[in-house]
């Protein structure tokens, strides 16, 4: 981005921290000015079997998949309201739409992602900030090795995906950043959510996944994807619990 003479700055933040996000968009606001597009990428997901939930998992998950992307919608609104509009994209899950029992406080903390996105978008509309959220399918997560592939992505549920999508493979990191980027964009200044539902980027058939292992946790949103919106437009990075908020100018 700085070769393309843009201006990079990246702010590491625990989104799940409210004093220090806060801190976090205003250096951003002080060193690249107002914030007009945002993209909430971070989110924590934990794959566990129902009886071992806990309100401590739950309240966790949903601090970062919810909480935090409110925080950040509301944080930076007044930005996008005094430049005559701005637009919002929100990392969902096809988890939001498809249940598992795997994944019970993952799966209610997207679905109410949605919801919010949808409200926010009527909300937001008059004041010409677009709200989207985009439920990224299958891909295939280039930062894993053998070391750090987690427990439940096994050969055998990999087929069993596969199986499920007509074209045969996984989704690239790119494809989901294209449809951001897109989001976005001035091409897509028509473009805001309404009735609840998000832009699902796959090719997937209805999940009915095999039963994954109970002690297996992973970042939903892989590394690689966040990186790739930044290299075609702007913003994020996801961990557990934090990210790197990110602007250009």
């Amino acid at each position: 981005m700085q070769k393309l003479g843009r201006r990079v700055l990246l702010v590491q933040t625990d989104v799940g921290d409210e004093a220090a996000t806060v801190a976090a968009v205003d250096r951003i606001r002080t060193e690249l000015g107002p914030i007009t597009l945002l993209v909430n990428n971070a989110a924590y997901m934990k794959r566990q079997r129902p009886a071992d939930i806990t309100p401590r998992t739950w309240r966790a998950i949903f601090t970062i998949n919810v909480e935090a992307v409110f925080h950040l919608m509301w944080l930076v609104r007044e930005d996008m309201v005094a430049a005559g509009g701005g637009a919002i994209v929100n990392i969902s899950s096809q988890a939001g739409s498809h249940p598992d029992p795997a994944m019970i406080a993952y799966g209610a903390s997207k679905a109410a992602l949605n919801s919010l996105t949808a409200s926010a978008a009527l909300a937001f509309a008059k004041e010409k900030i677009r709200v989207n959220a985009v439920s990224p399918g299958s891909s295939a997560p280039r930062a894993w090795t053998p070391s750090t592939r987690p427990p439940w992505h096994t050969c055998s549920a990999r087929a069993h995906l596969l199986r499920q999508v007509p074209v045969g493979r996984m989704g690239e990191p790119e494809e989901i950043a294209a449809t951001v980027a897109f989001l976005l964009s001035d091409a897509a200044a028509f473009v805001t959510v309404r009735s609840g539902r998000s832009r699902a980027v796959n090719d997937h058939r209805a999940w009915n996944g095999p039963w994954l292992p109970a002690r297996a946790r992973s970042r939903c949103h892989d590394q690689s994807i966040a990186e790739e919106v930044f290299n075609s437009m702007i913003l994020s990075q996801s961990k557990p619990s934090s990210c790197r908020i990110s602007s250009v100018c």
